[in-house]
């Protein structure tokens, strides 16, 4: 029997059970078709922008209510990327009284992006999508904005930020949190400032001289340098981290060495020198991380000194060697007096810069409130859509879920499910800087079958699904068949790989381990089931 409704078709096998069970009949009830995810409860209000596929926007009540056939911006979650998806259905849920109205700082630093949607409504952020109610003032949400910064560009200002560059927030409107990068010499490096300003061609920015004795360039605000600030800054002083330190490259020392070192010449043929660094930017541990980070990256011994009450790096003559050796192709001849003369005139530095793209960047949220009453006591009604495969969407920039709620599939009623699950992302898995999938949150909300509400953490790749060497380590480290050594991983007296990575690599390579790893895990987790207290399933 097939059934076009699931209520209808449950009376009917209530009905028919006594008749069934004395004729020894089987019955197969196939009461939905499962053709899609269903949508349901959706939630912004009529004035709501989303952002359509061309970067144009439109209110989400006149596409719902004209039930336009567009295409809107959307974010694919296996890759990251924003890519353009067609609307397949459209939604007006009724009346609401209550509202809650979100303003968001834009990290371009153009005001505020702003939606009005009800409490329960998903936004997404950097750990995955959360209601809005469970959201306040200074979370981050992840919003589309346009990149334009290429590696290049952001290695010369992981260099800046080490010497004289700077990071600083718009202040022309209070509601703009937009970041700036500045670049700034005196009057007599008016070459070399040309010279970094000449790298960011692509870059809208400001050229101004104070008042004769320095020259200045902010670039306007960048979507990039958001987190980058947020990373670098810690009361006042400048702080970098061993992962920040780790991506420098000789360019990037080279402008780090051209903004804050001196160099003193010495020998009678002028064939000696030293170098110091001035430091006094950076917190005093970060001090102690840039001397370890040189020793242990490229040989580079050197030491912390004070010098007329400055922090400064101190270099012997090896060291100085050393680091002229690794730095002088990428040193500007306005700066070649700060080479020894052997390795001078090697210049070579050609600039890169990339299309425009879209790409995902946390932001700030300025203000979370209650939308005002509607005037004259008319009620607020709700609106959403359907969007073809990804089931998200920008509302002014925004990333958003479809709705906070989907059906099973089809158009049978949520809770004649027997299980429900539901699977939320926490980050994405990547290779480099290639995304390979994606960890996730499943949570068993409903079953009828066992106990529900357990939660596992598994990870799903593009190219196989779930990750069984995935879970094996996971599954063995809470087991204890598995131990967790700082970032080696060992299987009794054997090293199966130092970080996730590899270790998930070693089991793929070697199945007869993995086996063997899996039947201890499923004998512990049968022995923990055993033991639990009421009798319960563990």
């Amino acid at each position: 029997f097939m059934g076009l409704q699931a209520r209808l078709m449950s009376q009917a096998l209530r009905k028919l059970t006594g008749t069934i069970s004395k004729t020894n009949t089987t019955v197969v009830f196939i009461n939905q078709l499962r053709e899609k995810i269903g949508v349901m409860f959706g939630c912004f209000s009529y004035s709501t922008r989303v952002t359509l596929a061309d970067g144009k926007q439109m209110k989400i009540g006149t596409l719902v209510n004209q039930r336009r056939q567009v295409e809107v911006l959307t974010t694919d979650l296996a890759t990251g990327e924003v890519v353009a998806r067609p609307v397949t259905n459209w939604f007006n849920n009724g009346a609401t009284s209550e509202f809650l109205s979100v303003r968001v700082h834009k990290p371009s630093g153009n005001g505020r992006a702003q939606f009005s949607a009800t409490p329960d409504h998903q936004v997404m952020t950097p750990e995955g999508f959360a209601p809005i109610k469970e959201l306040a003032p200074g979370d981050a949400v992840m919003t589309a904005q346009t990149l334009r910064l290429s590696a290049f560009q952001l290695d010369v200002i992981r260099g800046s930020l080490l010497g004289d560059g700077s990071l600083g927030i718009t202040k022309k409107r209070s509601s703009s949190k937009g970041v700036k990068f500045r670049l700034g010499h005196g009057i007599a490096q008016t070459e070399y400032l040309d010279w970094k300003v000449s790298l960011f061609a692509n870059i809208r920015g400001n050229y101004w001289v104070d008042q004769g004795r320095a020259a200045f360039w902010d670039s306007t605000p960048l979507p990039e340098l958001h987190e980058l600030r947020r990373e670098v800054y810690r009361d006042g002083q400048k702080e970098f981290s061993d992962s920040y330190l780790e991506t420098l490259s000789p360019l990037a020392l080279a402008i780090w060495y051209m903004d804050d070192g001196g160099f003193d010449l010495r020998g009678v043929n002028q064939d000696r020198g030293r170098i110091s660094i001035c430091v006094e930017a950076m917190t005093p541990p970060t001090r102690e991380r840039v001397v370890g980070y040189l020793r242990r990256r490229h040989g580079i011994e050197t030491h912390l000194a004070e010098v007329s009450d400055k922090a400064i790096i101190r270099f012997d003559q090896p060291a100085t060697e050393r680091f002229h050796e690794l730095i002088a192709r990428s040193v500007h001849p306005s700066m070649s007096r700060k080479l020894l003369p052997r390795w001078r005139g090697r210049f070579d530095v050609e600039p890169a810069f990339v299309e425009p793209r879209r790409e995902l960047v946390p932001a700030t949220i300025a203000t979370i409130t209650p939308k005002p009453a509607a005037w004259g006591g008319r009620r607020w009604y709700r609106y959403d859509i359907e969007v073809d495969g990804t089931h998200n969407y920008l509302v002014d920039g925004v990333v958003v879920h479809n709705s906070p709620e989907t059906t099973s599939g089809g158009r049978a009623l949520k809770f004649y499910a027997s299980v429900r699950i539901d699977i939320r992302p926490i980050e994405p898995i990547k290779q480099g800087d290639v995304v390979i999938g994606r960890r996730v949150k499943v949570k068993v909300v409903k079953n009828k079958v066992a106990p529900p509400f357990r939660i596992a953490e598994i990870e799903i790749l593009a190219s196989e699904g779930i990750s069984r060497e995935g879970g094996l380590i996971d599954m063995g480290i809470t087991m204890g068949v598995l131990d967790k050594s700082g970032a080696w991983i060992n299987y009794g007296k054997t090293r199966i790989g130092q970080g996730r990575e590899n270790a998930k690599q070693f089991l793929r390579d070697n199945p007869d381990v993995a086996n063997e790893i899996d039947a201890k895990v499923r004998a512990g987790s049968l022995t923990v089931g055993a033991e639990s207290p009421n009798g319960e399933e563990a």
